[in-house]
């Protein structure tokens, strides 16, 4: 209840007659509000609005969700965290582990073909030690011996495949290497001994100069490879 003035209200338009803006403005209203037969009737507030009042209509209305929302509190954003740079740092690292891993194979590989290459010398004199064993002994087996030394000699000093151990190929892969070729004849000469006496019927040969030739070889090899 009251005493209360309803303002006026301006309202601007464009006059397409006279071409000019005009203003027109209504009066205000004074009301007097008399006083209700009810109790209480003034100050009403209606609370407390349940979801179950509100239904889909032409299913373009929906209650709003309610839920409780999620809030990311000041500072714990994703860019400018620990998670942010190590996200940005991880392809680079990856990439770097994958170049290092791939390195570490290769030298792997070479370190190994290195090994056989160190110890070519080693495992040929031994096998000549096994074929002095066999100097007294009658058949082959002292030539498979010899005939087992130089091959296995070359193909490990020189990184010979399997397939690849023939004379041409030995000779060509030996001048490659810059091995004289008075030497390179002195193998192809042991290894034509061997095979002349394990497979030809001929005569067998000196098995002490056998040897011994044998060593030389392998000597003059290691000295002009390095």
């Amino acid at each position: 209840q009251g005493d209360y003035t309803i303002p006026g209200i301006s309202f601007s338009y464009f006059d397409l007659a006279s071409k000019t803006y005009k203003t027109i403005n209504s009066p205000s209203i004074d009301i007097t509000v008399e006083k209700g037969s009810g109790e209480n009737s003034a100050g009403v507030v209606y609370s407390n609005i349940d979801k179950q009042d509100f239904q889909i209509l032409e299913e373009d209305i929906r209650y709003i969700n309610n839920s409780a929302p999620i809030f990311i509190a000041n500072g714990e954003y994703l860019f400018g965290s620990a998670r942010y740079y190590i996200f940005l740092l991880l392809p680079g690292l990856l990439f770097l582990a994958i170049v290092f891993a791939k390195r570490r194979i290769e030298l792997t590989s070479k370190d190994i073909v290195g090994q056989k290459m160190k110890k070519a010398q080693r495992k040929a004199y031994h096998r000549l030690k096994k074929a002095e064993s066999h100097i007294s002994e009658g058949g082959k087996v002292f030539y498979d011996d010899i005939f087992a030394a130089i091959y296995g000699y070359i193909q490990d000093r020189i990184n010979m495949g399997i397939a690849e151990m023939n004379k041409e190929e030995i000779r060509s892969r030996l001048a490659s290497k810059k091995i004289e070729s008075k030497t390179i004849d002195e193998v192809i000469k042991v290894i034509e001994s061997c095979e002349m006496a394990r497979f030809a019927p001929m005569g067998e040969v000196s098995k002490q100069d056998l040897i011994l030739q044998t060593k030389n070889v392998i000597a003059n090899i290691e000295k002009q490879v390095g």
